[in-house]
């Protein structure tokens, strides 16, 4: 009997280590998708200011 209560604590152990390499795994899946939407709202932010900048610029030279 003392074997398979050895047993059960491995394999409760290969549970949550398991457990916690999903998390991990999900938690960088997460990380990388704010990431990416990161880059694009800073990459629209950058189209907008040259697009104001261009606007404001034509405005100065008509005056």
């Amino acid at each position: 009997m003392g074997r398979g209560k050895e047993g059960d604590g491995c394999k409760r152990q290969n549970l949550i280590e398991e457990a916690e390499k999903e998390a991990d795994r999900e938690i960088a899946e997460l990380e990388n998708k704010r990431d990416a939407q990161k880059r694009e709202f800073l990459k629209k932010a950058r189209e907008n200011e040259e697009k104001a900048l261009g606007f404001l610029f034509e405005k100065v030279v008509n005056i």
